[in-house]
């Protein structure tokens, strides 16, 4: 085996840089300033099986007896990984998940442990199938390994989370500047149709005093589901609607799939002739995909990626659209999961897969970049550096009580991973299709809603066998409560943003696990209470049929922004009412009419002058 190893310092945080057996990585990190040294106390291991996985090389930890480990992206566990392993392989999970799904949409290799004297950092660059066991199969030890016999990888040990994630953005890249329409009330339906229904949807809302910021069209705005086309039956003058539609203050994002329909007929089928992913005889890849037969872009092609840049361009220009959904982006293969024996350029699909949608979200928002708009992208998979093109969401999550506890945990994991921008399908996507009653539970919704408050990505997305849930349908108390909600979105913007260029100047996640500022309170360790930027503490009502909770406040003085109250940290209390959240001494938030101040002079919230009678 061959070693090289690097060292240094980035933003005061110490890293190491390992090479085993000379890769060349596919994503390329900014690892400049280091210096060759010796390489980290780890073990290194190679054509080592850990459970029933095969793995050509593994890096291998001594697992504490108190020490906790977070991170791995989208994770459907508790907060701290230990005794469980995880697949890292991106699959389309099938319409639903739960608790405990492995694996899942995204593939975040970055982790931290915290000890009792340090918190130490791993990234992993390797898209390739792997796994990562945390004391699960083998007890004493934290290990992560790959099919790839190839690695990079990259140590650190900082002080504190935030330095960590400081130094992690510098090397991977600093998430992108969010636009500021982005945070408002979004709307969405597998699927919206036609264009005259979707402008009454919008009227509607306007009658409800609803702002909506952003309207997604998914896949049956297409002609026959084919990428580049519209349904000219259901979108009879697509320029004039989406125009319409921005007169109303709504900004319009169009869904994409990374494969194109097998049609000799259909033109941007010809123009990709030889971007294609293919087979081990070099023919191109066919398989099912919504179309039918279809062929993949091959996202790991210069070329192919300068094409869909172009293509990306070209529709955005045409159309003024506002941003594009990259679905399916795994890659998903309908019934099949993914590929089976795909390879790009003569190198199997497997030392490459999870990197697949991260290239196609760079060349899309290189193609709304190049198109003259700020680029917004949503996307469902993710790698190691998807901050830096991307907001991801949680998938296909089903309408329940559960899972409105299991998406503040995806969020919270995310986040704490170097991913900032989250969000989840308010309401759940998912429902009474899957066998799961929950669509008419008015309670439910609302807590969805409140649990979303703060989520960067603020969604309401259903699917095609879900019951509808637009605000203007539902029944008084629960219409008036929930746009109470939205309202409070809206009036909180301007602090949300300050968080947004917060994350695009240093890396820092707006959803903060409390251990991101109290790793030594085992307290802390929980997913259903969360900081938002510095200053707020959320704590969602997430049972059934009651209006309180019961909320562990960290050290320090903590205000109650309903009532003022103040209360002791270090502490469990009963929040006054069913939305508890809780503003940290030392603070001063602006929102949009008002700014809260906590300080020596006590809790204040005053209108800002220009709003002053």
């Amino acid at each position: 085996m061959k070693i090289e190893s690097f060292s240094g310092t980035v933003n005061g945080v110490e890293v190491h840089r390992v090479l085993l057996n000379e890769p060349n990585p596919v994503i390329k990190l900014d690892t400049k300033g280091l210096s060759p040294s010796n390489p980290p106390p780890l073990e290194i291991k190679e054509d080592i099986t850990v459970g029933k996985e095969k793995l050509g090389i593994a890096v291998q930890k001594k697992l504490g007896v108190k020490e906790r480990v977070l991170g791995l992206g989208e994770r459907t566990y508790e907060m701290d990984r230990r005794r469980a392993t995880f697949n890292l392989w991106n699959v389309d999970v099938g319409g639903r998940y739960t608790w405990y799904t492995d694996p899942m949409y995204k593939t975040i290799n970055f982790m931290m442990t915290v000890n009792d004297d340090e918190i130490l950092g791993f990234l992993f660059n390797s898209p390739s199938k792997g796994i990562a066991d945390i004391g699960n199969l083998i007890y004493d030890k934290i290990t992560v390994g790959f099919v790839d016999k190839k690695l990079e990888f990259l140590f650190f040990r900082a002080e504190k989370m935030e330095s960590l994630l400081e130094a992690l953005s510098s090397i991977v890249g600093k998430p992108f500047m969010l636009p500021e329409w982005a945070l408002g009330y979004q709307i969405s339906r597998y699927s919206y149709y036609p264009s005259s229904l979707i402008l009454d949807v919008i009227k509607e809302h306007e009658k409800e005093g609803i702002q909506i910021s952003a309207l997604y069209l998914d896949i049956d705005y297409m002609e026959g589901y084919k990428m580049f086309t519209w349904d000219r039956d259901r979108f009879p003058n697509p320029k004039e609607f989406i125009k319409e539609l921005h007169g109303m203050g709504v900004k319009v994002i169009t869904i994409f799939s990374p494969c194109l329909k097998l049609d000799q007929k259909y033109r941007p089928f010809k123009e990709a002739m030889g971007l294609f992913v293919e087979n081990e005889n070099g023919e191109i890849y066919v398989d099912d995909m919504w179309p039918g037969k279809c062929a993949w872009i091959d996202f790991f092609s210069t070329e192919a990626r300068d094409w869909w840049s172009r293509k990306t361009e070209e529709w955005v220009k045409e159309y003024d659209v506002d941003g594009i959904w990259t679905d399916m982006n795994e890659p998903a293969v309908l019934g099949k999961g993914t590929f089976v024996s795909a390879y790009h350029d003569k190198t199997p699909h497997t030392l490459l897969h999870n990197a697949y949608g991260l290239l196609e979200a760079e060349a899309t928002f290189r193609g709304m970049k190049n198109a003259g708009k700020e680029p917004y992208i949503l996307s469902r998979s993710a790698y190691n550096g998807i901050q830096k093109y991307a907001v991801v969401w949680t998938g296909d999550n089903v309408s329940s009580w559960e899972d409105l506890r299991l998406q503040l945990s995806l969020a919270l994991s995310l986040s704490i991973s170097g991913v900032p921008y989250v969000g989840f399908d308010i309401g759940g996507f998912s429902g009474r299709e899957e066998g799961v009653r929950g669509g008419r539970d008015y309670e439910l919704l609302l807590r969805y809603f409140q649990a979303g408050l703060f989520m960067p990505l603020f969604r309401n997305h259903k699917s095609k066998g879900g019951e509808d849930q637009e605000i203007y349908l539902l029944p008084e108390p629960w219409r008036r409560r929930i746009k109470e909600v939205i309202g409070l979105r809206y009036d909180f913007i301007p602090y949300l943003y300050e968080l947004v260029r917060e994350a695009h100047e240093y890396g820092h996640p707006l959803l903060r696990p409390l251990p991101y500022y109290f790793p030594h309170d085992n307290n802390t360790y929980v997913c259903d209470e969360f900081m938002v930027g510095k200053d707020l503490l959320m704590a969602p009502v997430l049972e059934k049929c009651t209006n309180k909770r019961r909320v562990y406040l960290p050290e320090g003085k903590w205000a109650y922004l309903n009532t003022g109250e103040i209360f002791e940290g270090n502490d469990f209390v009963s929040s006054p009412d069913d939305l508890p959240i809780f503003v940290r001494y030392g603070s001063k938030i602006e929102l949009r009419e008002r700014t809260i101040t906590f300080n020596e002079n006590g809790f204040k919230i005053e209108l800002k002058n220009q709003y002053r009678k």
